[in-house]
């Protein structure tokens, strides 16, 4: 494989994986509980990372790699479950499929940009002030709109529930947000001789603890046999696009990506792939205000990008 094609096979393997992610995410049935979803995703995730391992490096020891991890797998593990609750959630409450991952990236893109300035050095120009402000007005302006169209449709009863519901709405996006931030740091930072998928085992095991803590506190007596009965397929499908997107974000920094550029691209290319989805798929309308806040978004990641 080329220098090239090594260079960006994360990149493309993180879109699609993070594409297919919402996708999946956006099918988990309303009723099916969303930790008992999470339970049968996180052991399809931990049996394919340690099938993965094995088919890699079939001479490797495992017990060796897993003696050289971190604090950094576990924390992923913290991460990963909170990122995969809001996913859950912020589809429940009623953001499109192109918009609330597109509100939450361009966040996580602006937080990583600041990040990489303040940790890694990254450099910081004038082009990359002005994408920035394009990034939070386009966010600003998507958000909004978002917010408007539930009003209108009275499926968020925001003229009667205000506070209440505007909570309920962007609760899911900020814990999204500050947890994918945090992701991002934390797969940043992992060091180079840690066994990638090794990495992702542990953190899964870490997944696979917190869900079923969750899921105990949430049942609350009604049998934790019965919250399984509503999961489907999106569980498994769920699982598997979490490896490829975890995996590959590995890959992408030790590809030698920054943190700000990495993020700033693969958010961009994510966001026009979601919006298609969700206009040839999920019939969401794209109105004047939704399409100026993600032009503006997309212009403003081009700039920093420059």
């Amino acid at each position: 494989m080329s220098e090239s094609m090594l260079y960006y096979a994360p990149l493309i393997l993180i879109v699609v994986g993070n594409v297919l992610y919402n996708v999946v995410g956006k099918a988990v049935p309303d009723e099916a509980n969303p930790f008992a979803t999470l339970i049968i995703t996180y052991l399809v995730s931990l049996i394919a990372s340690t099938v993965l391992f094995f088919a890699v490096s079939p001479h490797a020891s495992l017990l060796s790699a897993l003696s050289g991890l971190n604090w950094a797998s576990f924390a992923l593990g913290i991460t990963i479950v909170l990122i995969d609750v809001s996913v859950i959630m912020v589809y429940r409450v009623g953001w499109d499929i192109s918009v609330g991952t597109l509100v939450v990236n361009i966040g996580v893109s602006v937080l990583s940009v600041i990040a990489g300035i303040v940790f890694w050095s990254e450099s910081l120009t004038f082009v990359m002030i002005i994408g920035i402000v394009f990034c939070l007005a386009g966010v600003t302006a998507t958000s909004i709109s978002e917010e408007r169209k539930h009003t209108e449709a009275g499926t968020g009863r925001m003229g009667l529930y205000g506070l209440r519901n505007r909570i309920r709405f962007y609760s899911p996006i900020l814990i999204m947000l500050v947890a994918r931030f945090v992701y991002m740091l934390v797969q940043k930072v992992t060091p180079l001789e840690i066994d990638p998928f090794a990495s992702v085992m542990v953190a899964y095991a870490s997944c696979l603890f917190c869900a079923g803590v969750a899921l105990v506190f949430s049942v609350r007596g009604k049998g934790i046999g019965a919250s399984f009965k509503k999961v489907n397929w999106t569980a498994a499908a769920f699982g598997a696009c979490l490896v490829l997107l975890d995996v590959s974000t590995l890959w992408l920094f030790r590809a030698g990506w920054d943190l700000s550029l990495g993020t700033l691209l693969m958010y961009v290319l994510q966001a026009i792939a979601l919006v298609a989805i969700g206009c040839a798929f999920y019939r969401e309308h794209i109105t004047l205000a939704r399409g100026a806040g993600v032009a503006a978004c997309i212009i403003g990641i081009i700039l920093v990008m420059l």
